[in-house]
Parts: structure tokens; C-alpha cells; sequence
């Protein structure tokens, strides 16, 4: 009988520990939160940080149509228009080849980090597939659902179907450029047109 009376006080005290609200149990430096409660679901992913040198802000439409109509990726001594895909290839590239900073930087369309960090930079390569089509004298492809235009020549050393061939990236260091695995450290500058 003593045992079952041991029995019955520990199962009620077990029963009380257990019905006792959860605001019962907080002290003073442990308060229920105050305001909206939180969203119940999936935690939004946090977008990747962007790379060193990636803007922090999108150019207004406005602003890169008007870069585009100015063509601001001319320059005196940059890469001038031609008429077809193969009058594109350098002589020498190293001779006619410029960086954005040496054209005045880049005023084009930036693509959003969230899809540029999904389907651009070194681990997200592609083959163009078909010779780029030349329009207002410089070349471009689509490629993920942006357009980029060739503002650069591509090297007299390339395949003349490298476009075909080789695995290409587009990566960004103050304005876009295409990169060739089977070519490394060679950056041909594109802009991505609207």
C-alpha cells in the first residue's frame, strides 16, 4: 500500500511538472517576445555575399539604355565594330585587347546576384554552341536569358570553332568578362545587353 501511495504522488507530480505552462516556467530574463510572431515555413535562403568588387546596387533601365545607345563601351583605342563574326578574331590579342577600367568601366545591364551567383562564375560553364551573330558591328550570344555582346576581340590562338568546342564561364570584375577553360587567364570583355 505504501508503495502504490509512492507510486500515485510521483505520477501526480510528473503530471503537474508536465501541465504547467511554458510561461510558468520563464523567469524575468527569459520574456515571451513581443510583437508579430514569426512566420511559420522555410527560412528564406540567404542570398551568397557578393563577389569582391560586385556592385551593391542595380543601374536603373534608363541608365544602362542610355549607356547603350551612347555605346559607351567604345573607346579611342578599344576594339572597333566590324561586319562579320570572323573579322572579330585579334591579330594579336595581347596588343588589342582592354579591360573595363581601361574603357571608362562598365555602364551595361548588371545581372541580380541571386541568378548571377545560380548560373554564372567559374563553376557554371557552358559552350555557346553557334557563332556568335554580329548586330550594329559586334557580336553576341544569349546565354541563361541575358544577351552579351563581344566589346573585345577573341584571340588569334582559339580554334576558329572554339565557340563549338571549348567550355566557357561569364565572370565579373568590374564588368563581365567570358573566360575559356582551355584558355585560362584569358578575359575577353562582354557587356550584357538589354
Amino acid at each position: 500500500m505504501k508503495l502504490l501511495r509512492i507510486l500515485c504522488t510521483s505520477v501526480v507530480i510528473l503530471l503537474f511538472a508536465v501541465a504547467v505552462p511554458a510561461s510558468a516556467q520563464r523567469g524575468p530574463d527569459k520574456e515571451k517576445p513581443q510583437g508579430k510572431p514569426a512566420k511559420q515555413g522555410r527560412a528564406a535562403k540567404p542570398t551568397p555575399p557578393p563577389k569582391a568588387g560586385y556592385p551593391a546596387h542595380m543601374r536603373a533601365e534608363r541608365d544602362v539604355r542610355a549607356w547603350q545607345d551612347k555605346r559607351g563601351w567604345r573607346h579611342p583605342e578599344a576594339w572597333q565594330e566590324h561586319a562579320t563574326w570572323r573579322e572579330h578574331q585579334a591579330k594579336v590579342w595581347a596588343r588589342e585587347h582592354r579591360t573595363w577600367v581601361q574603357r571608362g568601366g562598365y555602364g551595361g545591364y548588371y545581372i541580380p546576384p541571386d541568378r548571377f551567383h545560380l548560373y554564372f562564375g567559374p563553376a557554371h560553364f557552358f559552350r555557346i554552341r553557334t557563332a556568335p551573330v554580329v548586330v550594329t558591328g559586334y557580336p553576341r550570344f544569349q546565354y541563361r536569358g541575358f544577351w552579351f555582346m563581344f566589346v573585345d576581340p577573341w584571340p588569334e590562338y582559339w580554334t576558329e570553332t572554339w565557340y563549338e568546342t571549348d567550355d566557357v564561364y561569364i565572370d565579373y570584375d568590374d564588368g563581365y568578362y567570358l573566360y575559356n577553360r582551355r584558355h585560362p587567364g584569358v578575359a575577353i570583355a562582354v557587356a550584357v545587353i538589354l
